[in-house]
């Protein structure tokens, strides 16, 4: 089978599987809804600022030269699984300049984190139909399907403890590692949350490895908005995911231009949700290092094509200082 019969084939399991997938009830309210909201894991102003005629290329495929995914505003990394009365009353806050540049509250990184786990759940929901027509293609798939089972299980966890909060409008009840405001418009828009394994002095954070029932894989929620003139770069944890008390105080004794450098590492490494200007240079959508590394974190084509996995056998791992920093002044838009 040729790239574009594969390509076609896989294309048309996606479709099936978005079928499969689909709910008859809000994931919040539980309501039955005919009628889905179109949600944006990042906010469609804060793409419009780095979009070129309304379009942006997402994710991955951008350091692809054979097949980038360029999207329009409205389908960039958009999925249905509200309805539109929910999305209304639970994402009101920090959709909106002035909710970033004054520094969110709990509520704004509540909804924040509600959103990411939000997401995170419609996507094993399509895998899990997407895997079940793609077993006899599939190896490990005792491991694939206790990996998803546990990811289910805490990204729900998450999800009910977000909205818990955002209802109750708890205080105090996330840590904001980071926030700053840069004074330039980033080439990468971003929201999502990474479940780092390993930390910059390579211990462990989350044990990947580890699928006993009461465990699950603690979230960092980190934020990349380019706005009209400046970027909010922001990162979070809840104060009871605990594995992120010593990476947090590790991360705050770097300096400011190394905690940029090392998001933007983290962000590449472990985290998909991004969309990054078609008018960025072609030297950063060419540069060797960081599409390896990006090869490192998206495991999709591991399980169906063998050759990314031979690509990457042998392959020493890319290391947090070896690849552009898309925050830096340097690679700005404006």
């Amino acid at each position: 089978m040729n790239n574009i019969e594969f390509k076609k084939q896989i294309n048309q399991l996606n479709r099936e599987a978005t079928q499969k997938a689909k709910r008859d009830t809000c994931l919040i309210c539980g309501k039955t809804c005919t009628s889905f909201c179109n949600s944006h894991i990042i906010p469609q102003f804060i793409v419009k600022s780095i979009a070129d005629n309304g379009h942006v290329l997402q994710g991955i495929s951008a350091f692809s030269n054979n097949d980038r995914d360029i999207r329009g505003i409205n389908n960039t990394w958009a999925y249905k699984v509200i309805c539109n009365d929910c999305d209304k009353k639970y994402f009101a806050d920090y959709e909106n300049e002035q909710a970033l540049i004054s520094k969110p509250t709990t509520k704004c990184l509540a909804e924040i984190a509600l959103k990411n786990s939000m997401m995170q759940l419609a996507n094993r929901f399509h895998e899990i139909e997407l895997y079940k027509m793609m077993q006899d293609m599939i190896k490990n798939k005792y491991v694939i399907d206790r990996e998803q089972r546990r990811d289910v299980r805490g990204f729900l966890y998450d999800f009910e403890r977000a909205k818990r909060i955002i209802e109750n409008n708890l205080k105090s009840r996330y840590v904001l590692m980071f926030y700053h405001v840069l004074n330039h418009v980033t080439p990468i828009a971003m929201q999502g949350p990474i479940m780092v394994h390993r930390d910059m002095d390579g211990e462990i954070v989350n044990d990947v490895k580890d699928y006993r029932p009461h465990v699950k894989m603690q979230q960092l929620h980190v934020g990349i908005f380019p706005l009209k003139n400046s970027t909010i770069i922001l990162a979070f944890y809840h104060k009871r995911d605990r594995n992120y008390a010593k990476f947090n105080k590790k991360f705050n004794r770097l300096h400011l231009d190394d905690k940029l450098q090392y998001l933007n590492y983290l962000v590449f490494k472990y985290c998909e949700h991004y969309a990054i200007s078609p008018n960025i240079s072609e030297s950063i959508l060419n540069n060797k290092n960081l599409y390896e590394l990006v090869l490192e974190h998206n495991d999709y084509p591991m399980l169906l094509v063998p050759v990314y996995a031979l690509f990457l056998m042998n392959k020493p791992l890319i290391k947090w200082k070896d690849i552009p920093n898309l925050l830096d002044e340097r690679y700005k838009l404006r």
